[in-house]
């Protein structure tokens, strides 16, 4: 099922992670797919704080950034919102982030990817 209520130029994207590189291919990736609004952080702490004064609709982290932005990342979740999660450990499939409503191993397929966004986008 297609949802067609939302457009990926409308759908505001955070993504956390420490790389640098890791961000601008994740940007640079997810603006070739449409997405107009994304916004970047470097660590958890950086998320957190874009998280509480920006509206955000998903947000994308780094599992190895998990621990700074926790608490805020449960907020999130809480209102409805929809949180990826990846990693480029092997290990990480089997200690999956417990809040994240999808799971990738880096590098992550911008096909699949660009489907769970529209998923939690759309629920």
């Amino acid at each position: 099922m297609v949802c067609l209520s939302r457009n990926r130029k409308d759908i505001t994207i955070l993504v956390v992670d420490d790389s640098l590189d890791q961000i601008d291919i994740m940007k640079c990736l997810l603006g070739r797919r449409g997405y107009e609004n994304v916004l970047t952080a470097y660590n958890g702490i950086e998320g957190a704080k874009v998280l509480e004064g920006k509206p955000v609709d998903i947000l994308i982290l780094d599992s190895s950034e998990a621990g700074e932005i926790d608490e805020t990342v449960k907020k999130f979740q809480e209102k409805g919102l929809g949180v990826i999660a990846y990693s480029g450990s092997k290990d990480f499939l089997g200690t999956k982030t417990p809040y994240a409503d999808a799971h990738f191993l880096k590098p992550v397929g911008i096909e699949r990817l660009d489907n769970a966004i529209i998923d939690l986008a759309c629920r």
